[in-house]
């Protein structure tokens, strides 16, 4: 599956400014003396546009796996770095679909799971890259004088922030799914030691599990 996403934001805006009014009680515009129209400010417009894909595959329903992949090109960066690449995979075992586990009539579903991808922030501001100039006033022969005085550096190596992300889980139905327990650990969490404990957890629950109901 593939396919594509556009976006595209502008915002500009002007005001009206009423003066004098007869009384504070009332601040409607129609009850000012003097009404102003206030200019708007430099409009702001940024773009994103985004190429999506994916694939899924399952094996007898036992086996799964899962890839995505995405392109994102966002307007806020300069060229070198407008493009991100956030690619995505997934793994699964339904647990239950094995021969071993028919005996085990207790558990109707148990099933383990793995992701890892990326992700991008483009949070940034628009024109940041950009150097900038803002208008300001500034003491000139004894007179203030209007100019522009710089706001803002160039810097064209912004890019994209990149977030990894690892989770971890397994889900377990008992009894034809009437009681389900879903656990998921994430990147924040030791892996190593959350995947031991899962891992006897599971081995000492199922022998648990098989010995009971025989």
């Amino acid at each position: 599956m593939g396919g594509y996403t556009a976006q595209k934001y502008r915002w500009e805006g002007s005001g009206i400014r009423g003066e004098e009014f007869a009384t504070d009680d009332f601040g409607w515009l129609n009850q000012a003396k003097n009404i102003t129209l206030v200019p708007g400010n430099t409009p702001e417009e940024w773009s994103l546009l985004s190429i999506i894909s994916r694939f899924n595959y399952s094996f007898k329903e036992k086996y799964l796996f899962s890839a995505s992949y995405r392109r994102d090109g966002c307007s806020r960066f300069g060229q070198e770095n407008k493009w991100g690449d956030f690619p995505s995979v997934s793994l699964g075992w339904v647990v239950t679909q094995e021969p071993f586990m028919k005996e085990i009539n207790s558990v109707s579903f148990l099933k383990l799971r793995s992701s890892y991808g990326l992700t991008g922030n483009y949070n940034i501001g628009n024109y940041t890259y950009y150097a900038s100039l803002s208008p300001s006033n500034y003491p000139l022969n004894n007179q203030i004088t209007s100019g522009f005085s710089l706001s803002g550096l160039e810097n064209q190596k912004l890019t994209w922030e990149i977030s990894a992300m690892l989770n971890i889980g397994v889900d377990i139905g008992f009894w034809d799914d009437k009681l389900v327990l879903i656990s998921t650990i994430g990147t924040g969490i030791p892996t190593i030691c959350y995947l031991v404990c899962l891992f006897l957890f599971l081995q000492v629950f199922l022998l648990s599990c098989l010995m009971l109901e025989k």
